[in-house]
């Protein structure tokens, strides 16, 4: 899997989590982030790592991930500091746009942030 800071990169990263979600509901295994890390990167997901992407998204290891659906916060902040911590970035980039919008094309119906509300 190759991974960079871009639009194509964080549509895939939707789409495999998505995936990694049904599989996971498929198999009666815990929708968390440890998990799915192991489940995307079975060598390079170390006790470390994992503890790195879960510091940065401000999850716990063995918490679960509430659906995009539910709560498209917690799979947003995951997906940026897993991206992160794999290329090893710590420095701010400006990645929130690039997210929403993949976002926006895998779940078309969803809002990400569950503030806004619809115009009456």
């Amino acid at each position: 899997m190759k991974i960079q800071h871009d639009y194509e990169t964080y549509v895939r990263l939707w789409r495999l989590l998505r995936r990694t979600r049904r599989l996971f509901k498929e198999r009666h295994v815990m929708f968390c982030p440890r998990r799915i890390l192991q489940e995307w990167l079975p060598d390079e997901a170390t006790d470390q790592f994992i503890y790195d992407v879960c510091r940065k998204a401000g999850l716990e290891g063995y918490g679960l991930l509430p659906s995009p659906l539910e709560s498209a916060f917690e799979s947003r902040n995951f997906l940026i500091a897993f991206v992160s911590r794999y290329l090893d970035t710590d420095g701010p980039i400006s990645v929130y746009p690039l997210v929403k919008r993949a976002f926006r094309e895998v779940y078309p119906n969803v809002k990400i942030s569950v503030m806004k509300r619809k115009k009456e």
